[in-house]
């Protein structure tokens, strides 16, 4: 071979020898700086979206809550295994103000008595609770009292109460909601009737096994506890449970 051809294919082992090096330091493809951020940005979001899951469940009370014999009768009660794993109930503790609002034991109380379970399974009862103004007006001791006597519609028409508030109240279905007085007295509790502005919480109680569910003492009772709400709601545990 020629000096010149030796020279030749010297630089071009050379440039090979540069630019395997050159790959093997910044990668291969390369990257731009446009693809870097896009690539970085997902990296870090993935991390933190995992980083948050794992507080959440490695939060030291709700490890030794979820090896109790509490969490162990929790997760064989088929009713709450299936509220535990439904999006309704999971967007219900999602919301921070639903999760602090059910660390209050007279709403928690409420909820798990039989008749203010049934009276949730109407929907006109939700319904009305819905508005500002109904809830307002229940606010009131002497409508509560109105609602429990036969004459409701006379006695309603004494009362400083609108003609729209009114012809919820009067709703036959609503009346058969409220005919316990066990109903009343929730109603009577500014946390239970303001739970009620929030969709997300009607829309969990329009669900059986949701209401179904509450009436497990040890799930009402996690609920009261902001660290076990929290974890109760991320979707690494609906994970765990589906897996078991």
């Amino acid at each position: 071979m020629s000096a010149t051809g030796k020279k030749v294919l010297l630089a071009v082992a050379v440039v090979g020898i540069l630019g395997i090096g050159y790959f093997a330091a910044t990668g291969y493809p390369p990257v731009g700086e446009n693809g870097k951020g896009a690539i970085g940005t997902a990296q870090k979001y993935r991390a933190e979206q995992i980083k948050s899951e794992d507080v959440v469940l490695q939060n030291p009370e709700a490890q030794q809550w979820m090896q109790s014999d509490e969490f162990q009768r929790l997760i064989n009660d088929p009713a709450a295994r299936k509220a535990l794993t439904s999006p309704e109930f999971r967007a219900m503790l999602a919301d921070a103000e639903l999760r602090d609002a059910l660390t209050r034991a007279d709403l928690r109380e409420a909820f798990g008595r039989a008749d203010v379970r049934a009276a949730l399974s109407r929907a006109e009862f939700r319904d009305a609770l819905s508005r500002a103004d109904v809830r307002a007006a229940l606010s009131k001791a002497e409508v509560r009292a109105a609602l429990a006597r036969d004459d409701v519609r006379a006695e309603l028409a004494k009362l400083n109460v609108s003609a729209e508030v009114r012809a919820k109240l009067e709703d036959a279905e609503f009346r058969a909601a409220v005919a316990k007085e066990d109903v009343r007295a929730a109603l009577g509790r500014a946390e239970f009737r303001d739970a009620f502005a929030k969709a997300n919480m009607r829309e969990a109680l329009a669900d059986a096994n949701i209401r179904a569910a509450l009436a497990n003492e040890d799930l009402r009772a996690a609920l009261g506890r902001p660290a076990l709400a929290a974890a109760m709601a991320s979707s690494q545990f609906e994970a765990y449970l589906r897996s078991k």
